[in-house]
């Protein structure tokens, strides 16, 4: 295969060629089956399609180059930019369609401060109603304490409670105040926290 090769067409005898030559020649039909090939070292001649391997060279190079041109395809397809739209030509945005859309936002950031300030305002109430029905009870205890002195027959009974400005108070009376201070210390408690909580975000 690597000698070199001579071939005639109509009498006409040219050459030399290497072996890849001669695939070639017959990949672009300028050398066909019937023409007569002979080697450099040899006087007789042989037709081309005769000669082992010559043929399926030449189908291997036509195979590569389809599979070249559909490389080339592709890449062309693929590589070709889309024509761009001209800045002029796009549709330009008024102002009051830019404040249009801004206004959504605005409308939703005023309803976001809204509710965080009914929410900062909720423990606030709760802490000054528990405060103002701890203040009732506490005023409404004294007036019944001295509207209602202690029976006399009472009077040798050791008092169980007594506060300055209330007078006696039963056990129930204690309880129930004790409840208030600690239903109100709480809120408070929670109320500072919350607070505290939201200084450190």
């Amino acid at each position: 295969m690597s000698r070199r090769w001579f071939f005639r067409c109509e009498e006409a005898e040219r050459g030399p060629f290497e072996f890849m030559q001669l695939a070639q020649m017959m990949a672009n039909e300028e050398l066909r089956d019937h023409d007569e090939v002979r080697e450099e070292d040899c006087d007789e001649w042989k037709t081309a399609g005769s000669v082992v391997g010559l043929h399926g060279a030449a189908m291997r190079i036509l195979r590569d180059r389809a599979k070249g041109s559909d490389t080339i395809a592709t890449t062309s397809s693929v590589g070709v930019p889309e024509p761009e739209v001209p800045v002029a030509n796009a549709p330009t945005r008024s102002a009051s369609s830019a404040a249009a859309d801004r206004k959504p936002a605005s409308v939703a950031g005023g309803t976001l401060n809204m509710s965080l300030g009914r929410q900062h305002l909720l423990p606030v109430f709760v802490v000054v109603v528990a405060l103002l029905a701890g203040g009732v009870w506490i005023v409404n205890t004294v007036h019944q304490a001295n509207r209602f002195p202690r029976p006399a027959h009472l009077t040798e009974t050791p008092v169980e409670w007594s506060f300055p400005g209330i007078g006696a108070v039963s056990g129930f009376e204690f309880g129930i105040l004790c409840v208030d201070i600690v239903i109100v210390c709480v809120l408070l408690w929670m109320f500072a926290a919350r607070r505290i909580r939201r200084r450190r975000q």
